[in-house]
């Protein structure tokens, strides 16, 4: 390789692709170009150039917005190839206009089905294809043969990374599972906003806001999760004086999620029927994870031999172990607790009944994606997906946005 790839993508997916090449390609130098101005110099001082003034990084993930700030910066750089993630909708060809100026073989990653329409493919290809023009363009924009418009999408094919099909998705069938927050949920969620109340209502835009935001919302979710993930220091408050045996209903109390969780569970095993349970791992405060509570409240409720889990730092070695273990009808196992993360073509799960996702990404087809990756064998035609949500929260509205596209 002569030169680095510089990977355009969204905000959300920034984190996804360095943690997919940390998995699949730990050897690739990735530098991720984030953050506010002084942040960003400091990542080019440190992990641009070498001593002798040569770039030491292979891939270079960045978002739309900064390298329009930054575009001086990099027009010096000799790119490979130029890749442009699709991922959400509002990820407009009009907002990548300033690409254009980069001179490398640009290619397109589709992760959604362009409309099969001129206009789109005429908006894209006058920003992949130096040669073409978009006000002059070598074919109408809404006429013309059918002829000149197999040759404008042969065209525009070319620039094609990448293409996932909308069909891909047709075995699912999803569920939207609207949860109540406990009362301390509503406590903290409430407190969460009123103390940045000033923020919320400004109408002021800068870097350090931005950030700020980014953590309110963060504080928002983990909090639509479980009060630990806010404060893991509850966990000795609140069950304090109380007999061990009465900690896990208490705990279980403490989230509207794991409360729905455990009915459904036990309704799970009473069929015998088995179920994985998608979840993201949301940076947590203090020493305890989504993961963490799932597999502790998994192992006290149903006992320890009723579960597997693994998240996306599992050797390979052990993710056999636990996918064999899993897949075998005598072993007993009828829960299958998995990172969204760890979703990859090498899982391979047999004899599922239903999937939950305990929480979701920010954008939520990110999680069809990842369920995309793994080879599911059910009895079912059409694998049932139930995506649990808070109500009358950021949770919902995330899905909301996401449906409006």
């Amino acid at each position: 390789m002569r030169h680095p790839f510089l990977i355009i993508t969204t905000h959300t997916s920034l984190s996804r692709w360095e943690d997919e090449f940390s998995c699949c390609a730990p050897s690739i130098n990735v530098v991720v170009y984030k953050g506010s101005e002084d942040v960003r110099s400091f990542i080019r001082t440190v992990e641009f150039h070498n001593e002798q003034g040569a770039i030491m990084f292979h891939v270079l993930i960045s978002h739309c917005d900064t390298a329009d700030q930054d575009i001086e910066i990099f027009k010096s750089i000799s790119w490979e190839a130029i890749i442009i993630d699709t991922s959400q909708r509002s990820f407009a060809p009009r907002s990548l206009r300033h690409i254009t100026v980069l001179s490398s073989n640009k290619k397109l990653l589709l992760l959604r089905q362009v409309e099969d329409r001129r206009s789109d493919y005429r908006k894209f290809l006058s920003l992949l294809d130096p040669d073409y023009e978009e006000t002059n363009g070598d074919f109408p924009a809404s006429s013309g043969s059918e002829t000149e418009y197999m040759k404008l999408k042969e065209r525009f094919t070319k620039f094609v990374a990448y293409e996932c099909k909308t069909s891909a998705i047709s075995k699912f069938i999803e569920y939207w599972v609207p949860v109540r927050l406990s009362d301390l949920q509503v406590e903290q969620y409430c407190a969460c906003l009123l103390s940045n109340s000033h923020l919320l209502c400004s109408t002021l835009k800068s870097t350090d806001s931005f950030s700020t935001l980014h953590d309110i919302l963060m504080a928002t979710r983990k909090c639509c999760d479980h009060p630990y993930l806010v404060d893991w220091t509850l966990g000795r408050s609140i069950v304090k004086g109380l007999p061990v045996d009465a900690h896990l209903d208490v705990e279980i109390e403490l989230s509207g999620k794991l409360q729905l969780l455990s009915r459904i569970l036990i309704e799970v095993r009473k069929r015998g029927l088995r179920v994985l349970i998608l979840f993201q791992a949301l940076p947590a405060s203090g020493q305890i994870s989504v993961g963490d509570i799932l597999d502790d409240f998994i192992h006290q409720k149903f006992g320890k031999d009723c579960l597997h889990a693994f998240v996306v730092n599992v050797s390979p070695p052990m993710r056999r172990s636990i996918l064999n273990k899993f897949n075998s009808k005598e072993s007993g196992k009828f829960v299958l607790l998995m990172e969204t993360r760890a979703c990859s073509p090498s899982t391979k799960l047999s004899d599922i009944d239903s999937v939950i996702l305990f929480n979701s990404d920010w954008d939520p087809a990110n999680d069809f994606r990842a369920l995309q990756k793994v080879s599911i064998d059910s009895k079912f035609e059409h694998l049932s997906i139930f995506r649990l949500y808070s109500s009358c929260t950021i949770e919902e509205k995330i899905l909301i946005l996401a449906k409006r596209g």
